[in-house]
């Protein structure tokens, strides 16, 4: 008998086994063939492959989940951010990839999505507890492992505080409206709770895109409950009113609606007319009103009007009038005795059934300029070939002679071509002195002063006589004009030169240089829009600026010696100031006692300060004043009252010094001579 043992992969051993007598014999041979041979085996190789499957199957890293809620308390319904990270807890940390699913319990809340991705290891998601949620739900994230990871889940505890369900109702005064008119909406948000509190905060409102407005678009709840105002567009239909109620940290959210149906109105124009439109003193003016449909022709506009003076203290015979089957009503209106130079009526059209209100409104003056009377003084006068002679004229008004009468007194000498020391002289205190010098040879000259008005007074002129001095005697003759000469042209026209132009240069009313508090007043009168505009001459160049948006202000230079101003306003009734800037570079400041200032053509008078300009009102007489400034000068002009007005600084001649024609000529003339001899050089 043979044995065949295979103990290796390649390797094997036949035995002879025919000696064998028994089979415990056998055996036991055997046993002991196994036992030399053991170390034959390949027992190491049978390791190796075991350990070679091992390593094809690695283990996961085990990870940790993580879940944070912001914040951790929270109001049912309201949303909250929730953070989700997974890290790896091994000795070699990977970072996890995989997905998130998130879980509430079943208590009822919604995520804005059940799982979410990792990206490095987090990722985030949102969670609203439902109205019904208990007072604690947890919130779990459950990781699901990848290739390299094992699966983890993480918890963490919300808080839901449970609000009280409220209702929001909205009511309106009225469940029909006018376009034109509004209506009144009441809000009331109840807590619908067993044991109810009073809800707080905010009601929003909204007409559903239908064009209204709301005097409040929000309303703060007190005691439950606020009101606002609605306003529809002039449309025919019905308007949707919703009340949206937000909540506060006890009150859920709710809102509510009204509807209204607004009938659609037609659109009216109010008109008043006056014939004549100027008052004389003590009299009255019959006033014609008319309102017109101007939607349709075929609708006449129904009901009464009011009629206002605007406080002006005058008396219509009614306040109010019923408008006829045209449309029209009269009333006649009668002015104060103290009313002011101009009176602004204003009509208001309450509206019918089917028309909308209107109002319209007129300017009346309701007084003439008073007349006026000129005296010159010396009259009759003589001169002395040669000499001048000083010339006074006072105004006078006859109706009221303690009148304090501005303006400009313009002379002439008939053409006799004589010289005046200026073509006119600025009243001061109602009167104003020139110069004037004869030409030779002449022997009688008649002097005119004419005056030109102001915003009070009209115009007026007046002359004296001139003529030529005789002496009696040679010695006198000799004498008078040795004596004459010192005494009346050295002397008195010196004075009266500076009683001419000076006057306005040294008067407070007119110039002074500003005190830090008038720099002030005028600095704050800017900012409060008293002073609507502002002129600017830099370098003898105009730029208007309006500060009042109503008010727009217009320069230009009409001549070599005036600024003229146009100044107008719309919806403006109160008075305004316009500030003239003068840069010290520009103009001349010790020549501002010869600026004038007129209003619609006009002379008017210079304030008593500047206190008083800026606090006018609309009852005032126009009035400027100037104040020199370290930046050179500011001109102030009040203007009481608005529609189209213009405004001249006179005499600019005398303050904006003429650019001399030689600087400029003559490195012209230098750069010529010398291309000429460098010509002259070259050539030889």
């Amino acid at each position: 008998m043979s044995v065949h043992i295979k103990y290796r992969e390649h390797n094997s051993v036949d035995l002879d086994m025919s000696f064998i007598k028994n089979k415990k014999t056998t055996i036991i041979l055997v046993a002991v063939f196994l036992l030399f041979t053991g170390s034959l085996v390949d027992f190491p190789a049978m390791a190796d492959n075991n350990s070679t499957s091992t390593n094809s199957t690695s283990t996961p890293h085990s990870t940790v989940t993580s879940i944070t809620s912001n914040p951790t308390t929270v109001n049912a319904g309201v949303q909250v951010t929730l953070s989700i990270s997974v890290s790896d807890s091994s000795i070699s940390p990977t970072t996890p990839s995989g997905t998130i699913l998130l879980s509430d319990g079943n208590a009822g809340g919604t995520f804005n999505t059940a799982s979410c991705t990792l990206s490095f290891g987090i990722c985030t998601s949102t969670y609203t507890p439902s109205t019904n949620s208990p007072g604690i739900v947890t919130i779990t994230a459950s990781y699901g492992g990848d290739s390299s990871h094992s699966a983890s889940s993480g918890s963490t505890p919300l808080t839901v505080i449970l609000l009280h369900h409220t209702t929001t109702a909205v009511i309106s005064n009225s469940t029909t409206v006018n376009t034109g008119g509004h209506a009144t909406l009441t809000v009331s948000v109840s807590d619908t709770a067993s044991s109810p509190t009073t809800p707080s905060g905010t009601i929003l409102f909204d007409d559903g895109y239908a064009g209204g407005t709301f005097n409040l678009a929000s309303c703060t709840l007190s005691s439950g409950s606020c009101t606002s105002t609605y306003a529809p567009t002039n449309s025919h239909g019905t308007v949707t009113i919703t009340a949206s109620y937000g909540g506060d940290s006890s009150h859920s959210t709710s809102s509510g609606s009204t509807h209204l149906a607004v009938t659609s109105l037609d659109y009216t124009a109010t008109s008043i007319t006056s014939n004549p439109t100027t008052i004389s003193s003590g009299g009255s003016v019959a006033l014609s009103i008319s309102i017109s449909d101007t939607s349709r022709t075929t609708a006449t506009p129904s009901g009464t009007v009011s009629i206002n003076d605007n406080n002006a203290g005058g008396t219509f015979n009614e306040t109010s009038c019923t408008l006829s089957s045209g449309g029209i009503c009269a009333t006649l209106y009668t002015p104060s005795t103290n009313a002011p130079h101009a009176v602004t009526i204003t009509v208001l059209y309450a509206g019918d059934n089917t028309h909308l209100s209107s109002s319209g409104s007129l300017q009346l003056s309701t007084s003439a300029p008073d007349s006026t009377i000129i005296s010159i003084m010396p009259n009759p006068a003589s001169f002395i070939s040669g000499n001048a002679t000083i010339f006074t004229a006072t105004i006078t008004d006859p109706s009221r002679p303690s009148a304090n009468i501005v303006g400009l007194v313009s002379w002439s000498d008939n053409g006799v071509g004589g010289l005046f020391n200026a073509d006119h002289c600025i009243l001061v205190a109602s009167h104003c002195s020139i110069t004037y010098t004869p030409p030779p040879n002449s022997h009688s000259i008649t002097i005119t002063a004419s005056y030109a008005g102001d915003t009070s007074h009209s115009g007026s002129s007046g002359s004296s006589s001139l003529s030529l001095a005789v002496q009696s005697t040679p010695n006198t003759t000799t004498t008078t004009p040795n004596t004459t000469p010192n005494t009346t042209p050295n002397t008195t026209p010196n004075t009266t030169a500076s009683q001419t132009m000076a006057p306005q240069a040294t008067s407070p009313q007119t110039i002074a240089t500003a005190t830090p508090q008038e720099e002030t007043m005028i600095t704050n009168a800017e900012t409060s829009q008293t002073i609507a505009a502002e002129v600017n001459l830099v370098n003898q160049t105009l730029q208007t600026t309006s500060i009042d948006n109503n008010v727009s202000v217009q320069a230009n230079n009409i001549s070599s010696d005036s600024i003229n101003i146009s100044v107008s306003a719309t919806n403006q009734t109160g008075s305004k100031v316009i500030l003239i800037n003068l840069g010290n570079t520009t103009i001349n400041v010790a020549n501002l006692g010869y600026l004038g200032v007129m209003y619609d053509g006009k002379p008017i008078a210079p304030a008593a300060d500047v206190n008083s300009l800026l606090h006018a009102n609309s009852t005032s007489d126009p009035e400027y004043a100037i104040v020199v400034t370290q930046s050179g000068a500011q001109i102030l002009v009040l203007i009481p009252h608005f529609s189209t007005h213009t405004i001249t600084i006179t005499n600019m001649s005398k303050v904006i010094p003429v650019v001399p024609e030689f600087p400029f000529v003559l490195p012209i003339l230098s750069i010529s001579i010398f291309s000429v001899i460098i010509l002259f050089s070259r050539t030889r």
